[in-house]
């Protein structure tokens, strides 16, 4: 199990734990998982996948991780 964090600026902090075994699909659209209704926050932001560590998938609206700009390789 991963415990995060979540920061947006403006919002209030979100702390969540994901379950091993686990994929969450994070965005603005209620579908996903984790909802993020928020202005530059893409509908499929991004996807958290959770095994013995934790991958994050870029959808294509760019993310930060622990201060530091993400991209896909």
């Amino acid at each position: 199990m991963y415990e995060i964090l979540i920061r947006m600026p403006g919002r209030n902090e979100m702390k969540m734990s994901l379950v091993s075994g686990g994929v969450y699909r994070v965005g603005a659209s209620p579908a996903c998982h984790i909802h993020l209704p928020a202005p530059g926050v893409a509908m499929r932001h991004c996807q958290l996948i959770v095994s013995d560590d934790l991958k994050v998938l870029d959808l294509g609206g760019g993310i930060v991780v622990n201060g530091e700009e993400f991209h896909n390789e």
